[in-house]
């Protein structure tokens, strides 16, 4: 799990705008897809592989206003 003290560092880093698309593999609780979406209003995504963190994700992502921005599904990376 990220800490969420790093996400803006990361953020940073990597140049996040709204013009971009954030990919999360094994995207977890999606709270690093969430927060992108929020600070940035970029479009995210989240691939994780347990279907209730995929149902917790949708939830944080509509607590926070930004279900729009935000898509998550549930798959097996090894896979892909």
């Amino acid at each position: 799990r990220t800490a969420p003290s790093r996400l803006p560092y990361a953020f940073r880093a990597i140049r996040l705008t709204s013009a971009d698309t954030l990919y999360d593999l094994g995207s977890g609780d999606g709270s690093v897809v969430v927060e992108a979406a929020r600070r940035y209003g970029c479009r995210c995504v989240g691939l994780e592989h347990d279907a209730e963190l995929i149902a917790a994700s949708r939830a944080l992502a509509e607590k926070h206003h930004v279900a729009h921005l935000c898509d998550f599904f549930e798959c097996d990376l090894t896979t892909l």
